[in-house]
């Protein structure tokens, strides 16, 4: 029978030779790689072998991470079969190089790749040919050294050394100089090789035709030695400019220096008056051709026998014939007094905008001929260039009564003419003639030959802005309960002009009575400001410019499928809003950040998948156009689509004043949140440096070091045995931890910070505190009588309910924060809940089987090993004192 000795020495000695085999499998015979495991096959194309060979290193960055496996012939060149590792990753846009590592004729292959981004190779990879160079074989280089050394007689060898020493004697140091630089060439010329060498072969072609002009090139050289001939006539001159020239030349340069500064700015600007020229060039031309005869007859018209010598004239004063044009300029409530001397910005857009047939201000802008266009004539250049003709303001011009509506100036922010009535006037311009607004029909027009009505304008596209703003309503508080929509009521018909044009048809359009009822406003607010008629959506715009600083009592009670005239949350700006494409509650999420350029904030939305869709389909039809954000019926935010947004993820960047980091964080959780009355800002945020941030980090990390070290000690001095299946359970634990973090920062990104690492150092003690519930409960069991045998499987049933509950109540707990919760506590609730599912798996499939097998060990079961020896004790002496009482009884 073998003694207990011995077997540990077979144990010891089976573990030894069990590690051992695996050592040499692994390191020294490498089966790994010879069954082809982390390994992939790539084939490398080349123009010719390049003296590679078999079991050739492969280098990539410097580090080896394969070798070549065979090496063979192709009908167009030579391939090479690389054996590389599957890890690092190694872009498939690269150069492969084959190169010289020794004299004595070793090669290797370099891996140079041309980028860091994906594809990667794999295993089947084919790396082309024209990816691939070889050295230049020596074996040619040496046969035509040869050659060229034989070519010299033998017997003026001795000569052209002694004459090749009297040429080079004494200049070392300017052929150090030379080597150097040629260094330099030479290392230059290699970063250049393809081109190079194209200019090489391009050279043949090059020389061949000069071969074909030799004649031309012959008499080229006559020419110049006659031009040389008269260069030398002319020597004093030259020598008399060579001396002169330098003086020249500085007062030239100074000259240079003093306009350096406004030169280039003169340039630019000629630039683009020389563009303008080109477009204007017919116009131009004509000006000169008949700027002569003008001048000339001007002359002709002058008299010439006045006593004093001058030209006489008459000169007649004419007041407003024809009248000074006021149509599309500004109108009286916005002139300035004449004693307002400043110097302001005026607005966009201001010309006359009579018919151009109008005699008044016949050569205003509205006449200016279209250089693209023969025979069009318009303001600007958009009108020029597209099919659609000039269209008047107003046919003409009041002589004593209101300016007409000017959608330009209303876009720009400029209030209309305040002389109208909102009561009873409600038409800007004269009636006879003008232009009906946009979807208004003719006085007296019967219903059935009214046009159906006309889709909502696109916001701010007819004021000569923008094009669409849709708007998407972000949920607010519950308002109160909203009337139904009152049905908008058509204007009563009325009777034409007594000149029988047609006049633009409008509802009124007058302040809200305060004496009605809330439910009656509400309506009258829809009505007016929710309408689908155009022509009623304009003056609605005009009414709501005057109306921004006050209360608006629809907010929150629009209707989201209808148009919308509404004002900013800042009430500055007036807005013509089409009906909403998405709701507020398919914001998933929105929070702010600095941009990628560190210099400003942003605010990042994300949209849940549904609205996703209509976001990606509505940016895609609507770039370089707004939308807008709104919240209880007013626009808090109206970027502009700057490309289609696909993926439901949008970043809003910009504003006027540009975002800071308070006003893109109020952005956020408005978008976020509503208007609820709670407030989800931080109390304190603070940003810290790169470094110091990396030191908190290692701070972290040593103190939950520290903290895993002590209960460890913990354990091994109060457990002893039961302290190390600890130890071994714990770092099973963080090496599951480790293996996972690792996993999820490779293929999600993850990043452990602090919040994360707090959440690690809790899970410590959730895992410990399992541990202690369990070795707790088996000395429960023992002070009941039982051995420590029997106490672990008793123990065990008794804990694990505990632990289960506990670690649920944990998980519970990470869950909610991880959801509800936002910044960094989403890290600490994620490694919290992590180590929570660790804890379980850790404690029932490592912990629970070695406790359970130490049980069965006569070794472990001592007292002085499991540390259990003091609650044995006390089993005891309630044994024996149990056994006294009833002896006594």
């Amino acid at each position: 029978m073998l003694t207990r000795f011995v077997r540990i020495q077979l144990a010891i000695f089976a573990i030894v030779g069990t590690i051992g085999v695996v050592v040499m499998a692994l390191w020294y015979v490498q089966a790994p790689t010879l069954l082809g495991i982390g390994k992939m096959t790539v084939t490398l194309k080349l123009p010719a072998t390049g003296g590679l060979y078999r079991f050739s290193n492969v280098t990539y960055r410097g580090v080896q991470i394969g070798k070549v496996t065979a090496v063979g012939l192709t009908p167009d060149g030579a391939k090479a079969t690389l054996s590389l590792d599957t890890s690092p990753k190694i872009p498939a846009d690269l150069k492969a190089e084959v190169l010289s590592i020794s004299a004595v004729g070793e090669y290797y292959v370099d891996l140079r790749p041309r980028t860091d981004s994906p594809p990667y190779l794999h295993d089947g990879s084919v790396i082309a040919v024209n990816d691939s160079t070889i050295p230049q074989p020596i074996g040619p280089v040496l046969d035509q050294s040869s050659a060229l050394i034989n070519s010299i007689p033998k017997g003026k060898l001795g000569q052209l050394l002694d004459e090749s020493f009297k040429a080079f004697n004494g200049a070392g140091y300017d052929f150090g100089s030379l080597f150097d630089s040629s260094a330099r060439v030479s290392g230059d010329l290699n970063g250049v090789g393809n081109q190079t060498r194209s200019l090489t072969e391009d050279t043949g072609p090059f020389l061949d035709a000069q071969a074909q002009t030799a004649d031309s090139i012959r008499t080229w050289a006559h020419s110049l030695a006659g031009f040389s001939g008269q260069l030398a006539k002319n020597d004093p001159e030259f020598r008399t400019l060579l001396q002169q020239g330098p003086g020249a030349l500085n007062e030239a340069s100074r000259l240079l220096d003093q306009i350096k500064p406004t030169l280039p700015v003169l340039l630019a600007n000629l630039t683009t008056i020389g563009q303008i020229g080109v477009t204007y060039h017919a116009s131009l031309e004509q000006m000169l051709v008949l700027l002569p005869p003008f001048t000339a007859a001007i002359q002709s018209f002058v008299g010439t026998k006045s006593p004093t010598g001058l030209a006489t004239g008459a000169f007649n004063l004419i007041i407003s014939d024809p009248p000074a044009c006021t149509v599309g300029f500004l109108p009286p409530s916005q002139w300035r007094s004449p004693a307002d001397t400043r110097t302001v910005d005026t607005p966009d857009g201001l010309y006359c905008k009579l018919p151009q047939d109008s005699p008044i201000a016949v050569r205003g802008a509205r006449n200016y001929p279209c250089m693209g266009q023969p025979g069009k004539r318009a303001p600007t250049v958009e009108i020029c260039e597209s099919d659609k003709p000039f269209q008047p303001l107003a046919m003409r011009q009041h002589v004593f009564g209101t300016y007409p509506l000017d959608p330009n100036l209303i876009a720009q922010g400029i209030p209309p003419d305040d002389r109208v009535n909102w009561n009873r006037e409600r038409i800007f311009g004269p009636v006879e003639g003008t232009p009906l607004p946009p979807g208004a029909v003719p006085r007296g027009t019967p219903p059935s030959a009214l046009p159906p009505p006309a889709a909502p304008i696109s916001p701010l596209a007819q004021m000569g802005e923008v094009s669409p703003i849709a708007p998407i309503d972000v949920p607010a508080a519950p308002p109160g309960p909203a009337p139904a929509p009152v049905p908008e009521p058509a204007p009563p018909p009325a009777p034409a002009p007594a000149s029988g044009a047609p006049a633009p048809e409008a509802p009124p359009i007058q302040p809200p009575d305060p004496r009605k009822d809330l439910a009656e406003r509400i309506a009258e607010e829809k009505n007016l400001r929710q309408s689908t008629r155009q022509g009623v959506q304009y003056l609605a715009l005009q009414f709501m410019a005057t109306q921004c600083d006050k209360d608006d009592i629809l907010a929150g009670n629009d209707d989201p499928a209808l148009p919308l005239v509404t004002c900013s949350t800042d009430h500055k700006v007036a807005y013509l809003l089409a009906p909403s494409i998405i709701s507020g509650d398919q914001i998933e999420n929105a929070s702010s950040s600095m941009n990628q350029r560190g210099i400003g904030y942003v605010v990042d939305l994300q949209f849940k998948p549904a609205a996703a869709n209509v976001w990606a389909d509505f940016t895609a039809a609507h770039v370089g156009e707004q939308t807008a954000f709104t919240l209880d019926s007013q626009v808090v935010s109206a970027p502009r689509i700057n490309e289609a947004i696909p993926g439901g993820r949008t970043q809003i960047s910009g504003g006027d004043p540009p975002f800071n980091a308070a006003t893109a964080r109020q952005l956020a959780n408005v978008l976020k949140y509503g208007s609820l009355p709670l407030s989800f800002e931080s109390s304190e945020a603070q940003t810290v440096s790169a470094t110091l941030g990396l030191t908190s980090l290692r701070a972290g990390l040593i103190g939950g070091a520290i903290g895993l070290l002590l209960v460890l000690l913990y354990s091994l001095v109060y457990y002893r045995v039961l302290g190390l299946l600890t130890a071994l359970s714990l770092i099973a634990s963080g090496a599951m931890i480790f293996a996972i973090l690792v996993l999820l920062g490779r293929y999600i990104n993850y990043t452990l910070d602090l919040a994360g690492i707090a959440g690690l150092i809790i899970g410590i003690g959730t895992t410990a505190d399992s541990f202690v519930v369990f070795f707790e409960r088996i000395k429960d069991e023992i002070r009941e009588g039982r051995s420590f045998r029997s106490a672990v499987p008793r123990g065990w049933v008794r804990a694990r309910k505990t632990i289960v509950s506990g670690n649920a109540v944990t998980f519970l707990a990470a869950a909610v924060l991880y959801f509800l919760a936002i910044g960094q506590v989403k890290g600490f609730a994620f490694t919290l809940g992590l180590t929570t599912i660790l804890d379980l798996v850790v404690v029932f499939l490592v912990t629970w089987p070695l406790v359970y097998l130490a049980s069965k060990s006569p070794l472990l079961a001592k007292p002085a090993y499991n540390g259990l020896g003091a609650v044995q004790q006390v089993a005891r002496e309630r044994r024996a004192s149990s056994v006294a009482k009833t002896g006594r009884g």
